[in-house]
């Protein structure tokens, strides 16, 4: 048999040209050779993309660096430590931070330290000018590996900068329209503000801000958002302090909160506050008198025939001790110390790290955890929590369950379950036996003291650095020049300029049927001595009074407005501002209407016949103590006036990353 053989498929078109021309188009040794070209540059790219990732990450270091190192010096500056000191802590924590270490220089007129990687600089801050900001600029050599195979990497460096200010920020809360700037050097010393007459007084969109003491009395309603005292407030004589429409108002104070005080020996309760009382210190209610809504002290609560209570729950809070003589506390109940019931009722839940003791047949209804608990004579009904020692007399009762670290019982009564009852503490205990199983139980854990709700402050004269207001006080002074204004019977219409004057005296009581007015034409008037106007009907609008001497106001009409913030004449906003510690008094009536600040920094205010801001509602006192007797309405909605915007409470100061 054959074997078949194997045959091989014909070379098609084999001959020699051919050959030739295959070898000529084949280019896969070309490929190769620029392959092999080209490999390193390729692994040059691909090492340089490394490395700038690599850089990046060194850069993002350095911004974390540099943002700490910032706010490191500016909280530092802000504790008080010097610019300098701030700064060398940023360096410090800058080389901690693997910033390499190198010798430093500091410039005292710039307030500048650096080094060769560091520059710290204590500069103007970037959300507001007068603010104060650290910016700390950080560098340091790249690192390079592959890439310097292909590039110089040499002198290059990678940097980031960090700034830190110390931003001015304020709680919100409605702008003051009567301010009392006056300081006192201890508690109870000087009235900011003092309000009495029994009338009513309207500052409903506004609250009264005093740096001392605020008196409200007489049987007065004061209608208000708040009153913000950096000393006491005082509130009584039948007095109503209350929010729009009686809504709840709030009152925040530095020291004491009386409501319903007895002044010198005289019965002056009967007071309402309707809303909060917010004190640093304490808050005492007496005379009957009434708080409806929460009592928060940084010191000591004592209702002395009183009640605190109300729709929000009625909080009552004291850092220190809570004292009951008479009245109720409708609401939670906490205190840091002791927590005495000499006769009332509270409805609400208790807690107090100190002893609670209950005297006069009080009362509790709700639940009670405390340090200690002692029932002379009273009743609690609810559960009972103490850490220390319960001791239960005269015929007491606890309705609820009782966990303690020791019960004694005497001529007491607990409906319910109790632990760690111990005999013989008083003698006959047993003639009222625990209703219920006794039963063991753990002390419960001791129940923390409230927190105090801080203090208004004080706040700085919202004008002192007003260039355009402080600049117009400066150019009168008494006796300086110019001539007077003196306006008196004239039964024909008087038009006055702005000017210097050396004083102005508008006394014309007569009564014209023609109508005749005095009127101040728009713009500064410049008075070097006292301003007295008590004439029939007295206008003007767009104008601006600044004196420095005394002011006098008691005419039968007046309407006088401060320019609107886009005038060209006078001082936007400003209706009257004077220099001196003269006074500026307003007899009123129900046809003065006045527009725009009163700005007064030295001087003692006194508005007694009453005044009623414009149209606009725009009216703001601002001086060194108001006294207001008789009804008045004020308003701080002078934005179209140009006026200064300011808050009640002062600045609070926060360190911020702002770049």
């Amino acid at each position: 048999m054959r074997t078949p053989t194997a045959r091989l498929p014909p070379i098609a078109n084999c001959s020699e040209p051919n050959a030739r021309r295959s070898l000529v188009g084949d280019r896969r040794g070309s490929v190769a050779v620029m392959t092999a070209v080209m490999l390193p540059v390729l692994l040059g790219f691909v090492a340089l993309a490394a490395e700038v990732s690599t850089w990046e990450n060194q850069r993002l270091a350095l911004q974390r660096t540099a943002d700490l190192s910032a706010l490191a010096a500016a909280k530092l500056l802000y504790a008080g430590n010097t610019a300098q000191s701030a700064a060398t802590a940023a360096i410090n924590l800058a080389e901690i931070n693997g910033i390499p270490a190198a010798t430093r220089s500091w410039s005292g007129a710039s307030n500048t330290l650096s080094n060769s990687y560091v520059t710290v600089a204590l500069v103007n801050g970037v959300r507001s000018a007068s603010d104060q900001a650290f910016k700390v600029t950080v560098s340091q050599p790249v690192t390079s590996y592959l890439a310097q195979l292909f590039i110089s990497t040499s002198g290059l460096t990678a940097s980031a900068s960090g700034w830190a200010e110390l931003v001015q920020t304020t709680t919100a809360n409605v702008q003051p329209c009567v301010v009392g700037l006056a300081k006192e050097s201890s508690p109870g010393t000087v009235l900011g503000v003092n309000i009495n007459g029994g009338s009513a007084f309207n500052a409903g969109g506004c609250v009264v801000r005093a740096n001392a003491d605020i008196q409200v009395k007489g049987g007065t309603t004061m209608t208000t958002a708040g009153l913000y005292s950096g000393g006491d407030v005082w509130v009584g004589g039948g007095t109503k302090v209350q929010g729009s429409s009686g809504a709840a108002t709030n009152v925040y104070t530095n020291n004491d909160t009386n409501i319903g005080y007895d002044f010198g020996g005289g019965s002056d309760g009967g007071s309402t506050l309707t809303g909060n009382a917010y004190a640093a210190g304490n808050i005492n209610v007496n005379g009957s008198s009434t708080i409806t809504a929460i009592a928060e002290a940084g010191g000591s609560i004592t209702l002395n025939s009183g009640d605190i209570g109300g729709s929000i729950g009625g909080a009552a809070t004291a850092v220190g001790n809570i004292t009951m003589n008479s009245g109720a506390i409708k609401g939670t109940t906490a205190a840091g110390g002791n927590i005495t019931l000499n006769g009332g009722t509270v409805t609400g839940p208790i807690s107090g790290s100190g002893t609670l003791t209950l005297n006069n047949g009080a009362s509790i209804n709700g639940n009670t955890s405390v340090g200690a608990l002692t029932v002379n004579v009273g009743s609690i009904s609810g559960n009972v929590s103490s850490t220390g020692a319960t001791a239960i007399a005269s015929g007491s009762t606890i309705t609820g369950n009782v966990t303690s670290g020791s019960i004694a019982i005497s001529n007491g009564y607990i409906v319910g379950n109790a632990s760690s009852v111990t005999k013989a503490t008083y003698p006959g205990w047993e003639s009222k036996p625990i209703s219920g199983t006794q039963s063991l139980g753990s002390a419960p854990s001791d129940p923390s003291a409230p927190s105090s709700p801080g203090s208004p402050g004080v706040i700085a004269d919202p004008y002192a650095t007003n260039s355009t207001v402080q600049n117009a006080l400066s150019t009168v002074s008494s006796g300086s020049g110019g001539s007077a204004i003196n306006v008196g019977w004239n039964a024909n219409p008087v038009v006055l300029s702005p000017g210097t004057y050396s004083s102005i005296s508008v006394s014309d009581y007569q009564s014209f049927s023609n109508g005749a007015t005095v009127t101040f034409q728009p713009g500064t008037y410049y008075v070097n001595g006292p301003i007295s106007l008590s004439g029939t009907a007295i206008v003007g609008s767009g104008v601006t009074f600044v004196t420095s001497g005394t002011v006098s106001i008691s005419a039968a009409s007046v309407t006088l407005s401060a320019p609107l913030a886009n005038a060209t004449t006078g001082i936007a906003g400003m209706l009257f501002a004077g220099s001196g510690a003269t006074s500026f008094d307003i007899g009123g009536g129900s046809n003065v209407s006045l527009t725009g600040v009163m700005y007064f920094p030295r001087a003692a205010m006194t508005i007694s016949g009453g005044v009623k801001a414009g149209s606009s509602g725009c009216l703001e006192l601002i001086a060194n103590t108001v006294t207001l007797t008789g009804g008045s309405t004020f308003g701080s909605t002078c934005t179209s006036y140009g006026a200064a915007t300011f808050s009640a409470v002062p600045p609070v100061t926060i360190v911020a990353l702002v770049q």
